[in-house]
């Protein structure tokens, strides 16, 4: 017999995700007020379900949150984040149903083993080039194509493809006007034209990606990635079929990325499952309720960063403070390292990049002495810090993603060799960005 509290959780975590589908045909108040109700009734369900580590950082993010409001931040700032909460949730969801859907396909059994056949260099260097590629424009979703195709495999190999997805996913932050990084950026250096950005961007993320080829980290040739791609197609297709629409509505009717996700996914996944057998849409369905389970974590998290992102930047004059740290004239360089690192290194104990990137581009927007091309070289930093909380951080969409999908610990994904990666990144970009800021002044 099923727990109470596993019936709960998945009944509210319906709940949420129907009222937020609905609200997207018909806007209302009513229904965005029922999803944060629900939403509040996952939290405290999910306090039974959460891991110990979880647990922590979720205490953690509390008692920071505590300090913001004695700090003077309203509670009204920290409750208006749980609208955006709220869509995230009904957004992992959805993606869960994805994955329901594609692992029905009849034939991803031959699918998988056509993949497995590929050499395993040449099979890494497809995931995070197709994984890069493909997710410029189907951002989280990419990890859709690849997922199912390794849940044959060992824990050891799961691990290295979560871990390449991620890296070819999440160096699109550099270049690609679709994600969540370039909107924050762009909102806070208005004035820097989004051609610059994804040029240096390229510069920087393709780089990366030759210097791992180059390390023998992985390998691709052109007959190898026919391969990969002739593997994938039976189920990559259909998904690069429903980017290109999701785009489409999106664009169209002024919907972000999320809210488009959520509109287009449930009924493409209906008709796709048309095409495959008659038990399909009843197994698609209880393979996304029973999974489920699996979000607690993953909107505990990310919600509570909402939260303690929407009480900090409540906090009165804290802009201005921290702005006076600083003095007048050109700032240093090392502001613009400490800057990236801060952005770097608090997404590492549960808080979102959005806080930290939004707080230390604040504070550079308001200073003075700086030219165009510093704000350009701040903004790169910056994105190498996004970065580190896309791959690393527990408040990442794009981690708790693949730790779901791939079925790794996100402890392991966390501490692994993303993790020097990263720091060799920051490394090489720090020290070519000291030199062209001293060319600069």
């Amino acid at each position: 017999m099923m727990p109470t509290t596993v019936a709960a959780f998945r009944t509210l975590a319906i709940i949420m995700w129907l009222c937020e589908f609905v609200s997207l045909i018909l806007p209302g108040t009513v229904l965005q007020t029922v999803a944060e109700l629900a939403l509040g009734g996952l939290l405290l369900v999910g306090l039974t379900r959460i891991r110990r580590w979880t647990m922590a950082f979720a205490t953690g993010l509390i008692v920071l949150s505590a300090c913001a409001l004695l700090a003077g931040a309203s509670i009204e700032a920290g409750l208006a984040q749980l609208r955006q909460g709220a869509l995230v949730g009904a957004f992992l969801q959805t993606l869960i149903l994805l994955r329901a859907t594609v692992e029905e396909h009849p034939r991803l059994s031959a699918i998988q083993t056509r993949f497995e056949a590929i050499d395993s260099r040449d099979r890494n260097g497809g995931i995070i080039l197709v994984s890069h590629l493909l997710g410029s424009v189907m951002t989280i979703g990419v990890m859709s194509v690849f997922a199912p195709l390794m849940r044959r495999a060992k824990g050891d190999q799961r691990l290295q493809a979560a871990e390449l997805s991620m890296r070819g996913f999440s160096l699109i932050a550099f270049w690609s006007p679709f994600t969540v990084a370039m909107a924050t950026v762009n909102a806070s250096m208005p004035n820097l034209p989004i051609w610059q950005i994804s040029l240096a961007g390229a510069v920087i993320a393709f780089g990366a990606l030759g210097a791992g080829y180059l390390l023998g980290q992985f390998r691709i040739g052109a007959r190898a990635l026919g391969e990969v791609l002739k593997a994938i197609t039976p189920i990559g297709l259909p998904l690069l079929l429903l980017t290109i629409v999701t785009i489409i509505v999106s664009v169209a009717f002024g919907l972000g990325a999320l809210r488009a996700c959520i509109l287009v996914i449930p009924p493409v996944c209906l008709v796709w499952s048309k095409t495959m057998s008659r038990k399909a849409i009843a197994n698609i369905g209880r393979r996304t309720i029973r999974s489920l389970d699996r979000l607690a974590d993953d909107i505990t998290l990310f919600t509570m960063s909402l939260v303690l992102a929407g009480l900090v930047l409540d906090v009165p004059s804290l802009l201005e403070a921290l702005g006076s740290l600083i003095g007048e004239g050109r700032p240093s360089y090392v502001f613009f390292v400490i800057g990236a690192a801060l952005i770097a290194a608090l997404p590492m104990i549960g808080i979102h990049m959005i806080l930290p990137t939004t707080l230390v581009l604040a504070i550079f927007a308001n200073l003075s002495g700086h030219s165009d091309g510093a704000d350009l070289l701040m903004t790169m930093l910056v994105l190498v810090g996004w970065c580190f909380g896309s791959m690393l951080s527990p408040a990442s969409v794009a981690l708790l993603t693949a730790s779901s999908m791939f079925d790794v610990p996100i402890e392991r994904l966390t501490w692994g060799s993303n993790m020097g990666f990263l720091l060799g990144l920051f490394t090489v970009v720090a020290l070519a960005g000291w030199g062209v800021y001293a060319f600069l002044i």
